[in-house]
């Protein structure tokens, strides 16, 4: 949860903690109004989102899949056909993929350019079956996030978010730190998923074939 992950980034920073912090949502009300730990706490949602940015960047998180049927879709000239991104996949951050199915069960992976074009929300494809893998985009945190909602992440990935959040809070007052603390976030990121391992891990059926 992200309860848990503000929990533990204060354990992080706090190597020799006496507080008992829960990593709950209310164990981290708690700590709002506490001398020591408010000013962290209130950094602690841009610090998250920061870091789901630099996931979204790095192309690490799982992809995920939409399928758009061989009928779906509004004609364009020249043949083709247009849906919208926000639709198909409104959480889509990039497309990685786009094939269609042939003969015998086969896909063929699309040329960007060529067999399709992505112009603004629009996606433009030749006509057919479509499958479109894509990294997605994470949903952002504020002060009004249920902390004890469960972070959208897998959990290896999940656990190295505290130290990219330990890394944003002590950037001034404990450089080395925090310099540190990224050090371990890169490394871990890079073990967890080098870049050939990425594969996407749900589909979402927007159109039917």
């Amino acid at each position: 949860t992200y309860a848990q992950i503000y929990a533990e980034a204060l354990r992080l920073m706090f190597a020799t903690l006496s507080d008992d912090i829960g990593d709950t949502a209310e164990g981290m009300a708690g700590l709002v109004g506490h001398v020591n730990y408010r000013d962290y706490m209130l950094s602690m949602p841009g610090a998250v989102n920061r870091c789901f940015a630099d996931l979204e960047a790095k192309k690490v998180l799982p992809w995920k899949t939409a399928r758009v049927g061989s009928e779906d879709g509004d004609k364009v000239s020249g043949g083709y056909r247009r849906v919208l991104l926000s639709e198909i996949a409104p959480d889509c951050f990039e497309i990685e993929r786009v094939t269609q199915r042939q003969e015998y069960g086969n896909e063929a992976e699309l040329t960007a350019g060529e067999d399709y074009f992505i112009e603004g929300d629009e996606l433009i494809l030749i006509p057919g079956a479509t499958v479109i893998r894509y990294t997605p985009a994470l949903p952002r945190i504020d002060a009004g996030t249920d902390l004890d909602g469960k972070v959208p992440l897998p959990e290896v990935l999940a656990a190295v978010v505290p130290y990219y959040v330990k890394g944003e809070l002590y950037r001034r007052e404990e450089p080395g730190e925090a310099a540190e603390a990224h050090s371990i976030y890169e490394q871990r990121v890079a073990q967890v998923y080098p870049a050939p391992s990425r594969v996407q891990t749900t589909v979402k059926m927007v159109y039917g074939f």
